[in-house]
């Protein structure tokens, strides 16, 4: 786990044991890393780490981890995304990004090379937080409420 850009504090850990999170989880990403390097997607170590932890949790709920499903709806292909405003957001943040997962289907949410965490609405990127704690805590926590809220109507 050190691998990952912030740390599981023991209110983290309630949270993520909660959404399905087990410790020293490690799933194997091949097949969905195969299909976002196709969809034009080039993952760096950090990305890997989060991945590696997290893909597949949570696609019970309004947030879902899932590379494979991320990465093909939201292309990039080299030079010409098929999506431009992630190549523009890369050029302004000096940050690259990768697909990790998505809110209802239909928002990405990308890790970037310095661990932090952005969300796209449309065309606009809005970050989770200021940090990588401060954004991975804020997102597992709407897993958390979302998880909570459905299992109690």
């Amino acid at each position: 786990m050190s691998d990952l850009p912030f740390n599981i504090t023991d209110e983290l850990r309630v949270k993520l044991h909660a959404i399905g999170w087990i410790e020293n989880r490690r799933v194997d990403i091949s097949a969905s890393l195969a299909k976002a390097t196709a969809a034009g997607w080039q993952i760096f170590p950090l990305a890997r780490a989060v991945i590696e932890q997290f893909d597949g949790i949570g696609q019970w709920s309004d947030y879902m981890f899932d590379v494979e499903d991320v990465s093909t709806n939201w292309t990039y292909r080299g030079d010409s995304p098929e999506v431009p405003e992630f190549e523009t957001f890369e050029k302004v943040s000096e940050q690259k990004i990768y697909p990790m997962a998505e809110f209802n289907g239909w928002s990405p949410i990308f890790v970037t090379d310095k661990g932090l965490l952005v969300e796209f609405v449309g065309e606009q990127a809005h970050w989770l937080g200021s940090t990588p704690q401060e954004a991975f805590e804020a997102l597992f926590s709407h897993m958390y409420r979302c998880r909570t809220i459905k299992e109690h109507p």
